[in-house]
């Protein structure tokens, strides 16, 4: 056979590697048993001219390793199949660094060229197997593993073996360790300085930050003194007037705040808000809980949430547990749906009472005549059904008068537009007129309402509303002054938007404002109810 002979196909494929079998590797027996064949032989080459000696021949199929005998299926293994060679570097590396190895040890360089050779060789032969992954894992994890504690001793021993009675090293090894200490006490002196200085700072930081809060401290303890003190000395004023008349909304709003722990009271201004969460104030403060404050203070401004709401956020734990019992009056010109307004500004007010002086418990006809005779009497007014020459020098309100005025309902609480009237000549001249007037304030917001609607369609829209309302209430007031009725002053038809007038509203906003609008029902309802 022409075994060191290369066939026309290792000719065309040069990566196909050549091995050499002799007659002692493969007998012949054993040949004839892998090339029984009937596939003809190769007829590439010129070469093979006969079936004796041909270029290549084709292996037999499905043959068994059982068929060949040990020898034959050794030098297979061994000259044919790559897998031995992996094989065969694994027993090599065992035998270099344990079974004929003279000493147990190896240079780094020499260490990590066998390292990578084994973990080269396990790879490939789990391939095979298809253990790849689970190879690569553990070879991953043994990477990472510390070496052993009896790995560490026999390192340490042989360490001290070889340095045993070697003075040099022994000398070489003294002045490593006394230059580390000296390192490592130079950074501790280092760190310690750091520290020492960072200390001096956080004290002074410290003193800086203590001083200020007791300063802040002691200024917020005057503040909450002269509120508790302000607060008292206004209950005393109230206490000590004699113009007040005890109302039906104090006794609901005592007995209600028996069992609430918060009680709000809304009504427009002057109406009394101030002196019922007073005489409410009062009431507890004779049972002993004299412990009142004025949280928000007295403002004409709306609720403010980045103002107000960490204050209701730190009242509310009281409010929930019962510590203490907390009053808050709120202005709202609204006779009905004012509560649903002060609860949505904030989850404090949810739990509350609700005391609407303008509706519920708005002013009886016995409370007004009450209220307007105490203030005539403080300044000094008679009331009287006719003249009296005896009463000529003093001022006098006939009793036609005082029961006009105690069937209005004017803008300004009833009880403030008492006092008003009572207590200056100019407007007790104006007698029931005054009552039914607007006051300047009002007016003053009227003509900003019309002024801003320049700018703002909303606004303009509702500066349009409010004229709409008006001239409706004079029409109808003149329609029955000419029919001989004489209407009783109210302003139910200027709170009612049913009463709107689509039409009208864009006529007068075409006349103010010189531009063309169509508007709808729903759209005023939305414009009126934004800032209500």
């Amino acid at each position: 056979m022409l075994l060191k002979t290369p066939c026309c196909l290792c000719i065309e494929n040069p990566e196909y590697k050549i091995a050499v079998a002799t007659g002692k590797d493969i007998s012949k027996h054993q040949l004839g048993i892998m090339f029984s064949t009937p596939n003809p032989h190769c007829n590439h080459s010129k070469i093979c001219v006969d079936d004796k000696n041909p270029c290549s021949v084709t292996a037999a199929t499905g043959i068994r390793p059982s068929s060949l005998d040990i020898r034959t299926r050794i030098t297979l293994l061994s000259k044919f199949c790559i897998m031995m060679e992996h094989t065969d570097k694994l027993v090599q590396a065992r035998n270099t660094v344990f079974a004929h190895a003279i000493k147990g040890e190896l240079y780094d360089e020499d260490f990590i060229k066998l390292w990578n050779e084994i973990e080269n060789s396990i790879i490939y032969l789990s391939q095979i197997t298809s253990t790849d992954l689970e190879r690569t894992r553990s070879i991953l994890e043994l990477r990472e593993k510390a070496l052993e504690e009896s790995m560490c001793l026999e390192i340490q021993c042989l360490a001290l073996r070889q340095t045993k009675g070697d003075e040099t090293v022994i000398e070489e090894i003294r002045k490593n360790a006394q230059q580390t200490v000296e390192s490592v006490e130079a950074r501790i002196d280092v760190k310690l300085q750091e520290v020492q200085s960072q200390i001096t700072i956080l004290e002074t930081n410290i003193k800086d930050i203590v001083r200020k809060a007791l300063s802040e401290y002691s200024a917020c303890s005057d503040t909450v003194r002269n509120i508790i003190e302000n607060t008292k000395m206004e209950i005393e004023e109230h206490d000590a007037d004699d113009t007040y008349v005890k109302t039906s909304a104090v006794t609901a709003a005592t007995d209600l705040l028996r069992t609430k722990n918060l009680l709000i009271i809304i009504g427009k201004a002057g109406i009394g808000k101030s002196s019922t969460a007073l005489a409410i104030a009062s009431a507890f403060h004779a049972r002993g809980n004299s412990n009142n404050k004025d949280f928000l203070g007295q403002s004409d401004g709306q609720y403010c949430s980045k103002k107000h709401a960490d204050i209701l956020d730190v009242l509310a734990p009281h409010v929930h547990r019962g510590i203490s019992k907390f009053i808050f009056t709120t202005r709202s010109y609204k006779i009905e749906d004012a509560a649903d307004e002060i609860i949505k500004c904030h989850k404090l007010f949810s739990n509350g009472a609700i005391i609407n002086l303008n509706g519920e418990f708005s002013l009886s006809t016995t409370e007004k005549e009450n209220i307007l005779q105490l203030h005539a009497i403080k300044h000094k007014i008679n009331i009287c059904k006719k003249y009296n020459t005896k009463t000529l020098q003093s001022k006098i309100l006939h009793y036609n008068e005082f029961e006009n005025i105690i069937g209005t309902d004017p803008y300004l609480g009833f009880p403030e537009a008492c006092h008003l009237f009572c207590s200056c000549d100019n407007l007790f001249a104006m007698g029931c007129k005054f009552f039914s007037s607007p006051s300047e304030k009002l007016l003053d917001e009227i003509r900003e309402l019309r002024i801003t609607g320049y700018d703002h369609v909303d606004v303009a829209l509702q500066y349009c509303v409010l004229t709409s309302l008006m001239l409706d209430t004079v029409c109808k007031i003149s329609i029955g002054i000419r029919k001989g009725i004489i209407p009783r002053e109210s302003h139910e038809s200027l709170n009612n938007l049913s009463n709107i007038n689509c039409s009208m509203i864009e006529f007068i906003y075409r006349l103010l404002y010189k531009k063309e609008i169509i508007v709808t029902t729903n759209d005023i309802h939305d414009i009126c109810n934004k800032n209500m």
